[in-house]
């Protein structure tokens, strides 16, 4: 079996109707409060500048939220022992359970990637249409780009979490640390990441907290496929 025909059938398990449905109405939520934020923000009598402000603090706010809880159930939930019980179809074909693993993962990555796509678009298509002030800055790439990176840290450590304690409320732990550590975070302008570190993507030091989100996204990647093979 080809990489490509065992990311496809992972894709075809862990989709379906009932899920796919599910990513939808949270898309469709946080397209329609991007809209109403840009709509909402132009009755105010405020020059153009704090409108725009005022809409990308909101609608990136909510999408932020949406993201990371969005990976962390995905992720965590598509871990779970009752939905991981299909690998005994692969058992014939010779595929360890290490690549099995990884091979989803990636899978959950490449949706995570898109919702992120999905988002950016919507906040930048709004954008041009709704205010004529508005232009494209590479503040609000960089700010999508590392919640993406944060979002998969806040999914592998999840993972971590359901291979120690392979129950529902590993997800709702994780889910729980996202909102206590987001609170650290009180103009919008950061990245809260547990054990509690907070990165400022606005900072002219951004590179280096990009390194830094990387090493640490890379850090729970690799714990959590330890963690998969110790749970064998």
């Amino acid at each position: 079996m080809t990489i490509w025909q065992l990311l496809k059938l992972h894709y075809v398990y862990l989709f379906s109707k009932k899920n796919i449905i599910a990513i939808l109405i949270c898309i469709v939520i946080a397209v329609g409060i991007n809209l109403y934020s840009w709509l909402d923000n132009a009755s105010l009598a405020l020059p153009s500048e704090q409108i725009i402000e005022f809409s990308w603090q909101s609608i990136f706010t909510f999408d932020k939220m949406i993201m990371h809880i969005v990976t962390i159930f995905i992720m965590g939930n598509f871990c779970l022992p009752e939905n991981d019980q299909y690998y005994c179809l692969f058992i014939f074909k010779k595929i360890s359970r290490n690549k099995f693993f990884i091979m989803k993962m990636v899978v959950l990555m490449v949706i995570i990637l898109f919702l992120t796509i999905i988002l950016f678009g919507a906040f930048i298509i709004s954008g041009y249409t709704l205010n004529h002030y508005f232009v494209m800055n590479i503040s609000y790439f960089k700010a999508y780009l590392y919640c993406l990176i944060a979002s998969l840290s806040y999914g592998f450590f999840t993972i971590i979490l359901v291979k120690l304690f392979p129950t529902v409320m590993s997800i709702i732990i994780a889910i729980i640390i996202f909102l206590a550590s987001d609170l650290f975070d009180g103009n919008g302008t950061a990245i809260s990441l547990f054990p509690v570190i907070t990165i400022d993507f606005l900072q002219k030091s951004s590179l280096i907290s990009l390194v830094l989100m990387i090493i640490m996204m890379v850090f729970y990647f690799f714990i959590a496929i330890i963690a998969n093979y110790a749970k064998k």
